[in-house]
Parts: structure tokens; C-alpha cells; sequence
């Protein structure tokens, strides 16, 4: 049986891997320019930043295989994205290259902003399908609307009592793994590969299948008792937001839709954590009226 620590140990290396494949995505000039900025941005944190986010010194280490001479500069792997029409396909680079809409604008500040916010990302990138959420932070992000258009996925920020019970969940899933160690192999292994994420988070049982939690499965399970589209959060969700007066362009990010293929929350995005802050708040104000949480 795998303890915390080496579940932890085991998706971490898978998605570190995978989160620097997207920092360094390009040729080694390109790369390169990459690897001199993060190193830059890194050497801005305080050693309070440092201490919590481990994830400085892996981003210093990984950073400094990329370095060498280039004779070109982060504007020009911005707009070498751009005009590829790219900013979807490759965030964290555009993220890295982005400069201030104004010059009145406190550079030094900003250049804290992408330091802290590249380190948020790498910890959430090495945090997989049960890592697509942080909760300390109670960021989740999302994928679940790719299109012809380009990727759509974003992060939000869960309702508190959202965050209340996938940490209960979480728990549920490792004491489940000591409970079927030996009654039930597969079972057991089935918890496992949530808590690693080499399979979804949830998951439904059926006799000895197990059968991801996706729309199509949620119909075929649920139809008999709630009789309902497979989507119907989502509508009842934006529903709900216009109902308390969010800003139609919020709701519209905050649910994955697009604008002329552009991410809703990216570099430029006017829209900010405040604001995600506000339809957070409504949910959690949902579940309260219909008594979630309360026995947790």
C-alpha cells in the first residue's frame, strides 16, 4: 500500500515533467530567453517566498539547463506568440513575456506579481487530475470546453464549502485505500489512481466496474432519479449569477466561453481575482440555503 508521501512523490515527477514541457516549449534560442527571465523573476522573491514554495529552487534548476547566449529578447517570444495566434496554446511563455499596458505603472511590483503568480502555477501544475485544484489557495482549474477556437481552460476560485468537502473526500479516499488493501485489490487500486491522478478524481461504482464521472456517465446513473441535461449546473449556475447582477463577461470566463479565441483570464485579461472572488461568494451562499456543509 502507497503511503501519502509516496502517492505525492509519484504524480509530482509525472507533472513537473509536464509543466515544463509548456514553460519551454520552443527551440533552444527561444527557450533560453525563457530560462534567463524565470531565473530573473526568481532571484526578485523575498526569502519568505523562497522558504514556502519549494518550487523556486526546481524552477532555478530546470531554468539553468536552458541558459545560453540568445540575441533575442521576451518581447520578441510574446510577439513571435501572437502573431502565431498562440497565447492559448502557450500561456505560461506569453505570461512570462508580458509587459505593463502603462509606464506609470510600479514595474518592480509587477515583476513580484509574475514571480509569485509563475510559482503558483508550477504548484498547481505539479499538484493532476486530484491536482487540478489547490486548496489551500482554493484555486481549481478547469478544461472542459476545447473547441475549434482554441483551449478555454481557466482557473477559479472554489466556494468555501466546496473546498470543506473535497478535503473530506480526500481523506474518505485514503482511509479507503487501507480498508480495501486486502478485501478489495482492485478497489484499493482504483482509490489509489485517484489520489495520483493516473484516473479521474470521481469516480461510480458498480458491482466490481468502475465507470468515470463524465456527462455521459452522469445521465446513464443518474437519469432514473434526477431526470435532468448532464449540464444542468452550468445553466442553473449562470442562472444564479445573473439573478445577483454579475457582470455578463464575468460569468461568460468564469464558465470557459470565449472572445475572438482569446482566453478570458489571460496576460491582458481585465478581469481579476475580486471578481471571481464575487461569484465565489454567491455559490457559497447557495450551498449554505441548501444546508451543505453543515454536518461536515
Amino acid at each position: 500500500m502507497l503511503d501519502k508521501s509516496e502517492i505525492y512523490s509519484r504524480f509530482k515527477e509525472r507533472n513537473k515533467e509536464h509543466f515544463f514541457r509548456l514553460l519551454f516549449p520552443f527551440s533552444k534560442k527561444e527557450n533560453a530567453v525563457i530560462a534567463k527571465e524565470v531565473i530573473r523573476l526568481c532571484t526578485l522573491l523575498s526569502d519568505k517566498h523562497r522558504d514556502y514554495f519549494e518550487e523556486y529552487y526546481l524552477l532555478i534548476e530546470e531554468a539553468q539547463k536552458h541558459r545560453e547566449v540568445s540575441s533575442i529578447d521576451t518581447i520578441s517570444i510574446l510577439e513571435m506568440i501572437k502573431k502565431e495566434g498562440q497565447i492559448g496554446t502557450h500561456t505560461i511563455p506569453a505570461f512570462i513575456g508580458s509587459t505593463l499596458l502603462h509606464t506609470s505603472y510600479d514595474k518592480d511590483k509587477f515583476d513580484q506579481y509574475k514571480a509569485l503568480t509563475l510559482l503558483t502555477i508550477a504548484r498547481l501544475s505539479y499538484i493532476g487530475k486530484h491536482e487540478d485544484f489547490h486548496l489551500p489557495t482554493a484555486i481549481y482549474w478547469i478544461n472542459d470546453k476545447n473547441t475549434s477556437m482554441g483551449d478555454s481552460s481557466r482557473c477559479i476560485l472554489l466556494a468555501d464549502i466546496a473546498v470543506l468537502y473535497l478535503e473530506h473526500y480526500i481523506d474518505y479516499l485514503h482511509q479507503a485505500v487501507i480498508y480495501h488493501g486486502n478485501r478489495a485489490p482492485s478497489l484499493k487500486q482504483r482509490y489509489e489512481k485517484s489520489l495520483t491522478s493516473e484516473e479521474h478524481f470521481f469516480f461510480y461504482r458498480l458491482d466490481s466496474s468502475f465507470d468515470d464521472v463524465t456527462p455521459s456517465n452522469f445521465a446513464q446513473f443518474a437519469d432514473k432519479l434526477f431526470p435532468l441535461q448532464p449540464n444542468w449546473a452550468r445553466h442553473h449556475i449562470r442562472s444564479l449569477l445573473c439573478h445577483h447582477g454579475v457582470a455578463p463577461e464575468l460569468i461568460s470566463a468564469w464558465m470557459g466561453h470565449q472572445d475572438m479565441g482569446k482566453q478570458a483570464f489571460h496576460s491582458f485579461s481585465q478581469l481579476s481575482q475580486s471578481q471571481l472572488k464575487q461569484v465565489s461568494h454567491i455559490i457559497n451562499q447557495l450551498f449554505i440555503e441548501l444546508g451543505l456543509g453543515r454536518e461536515i
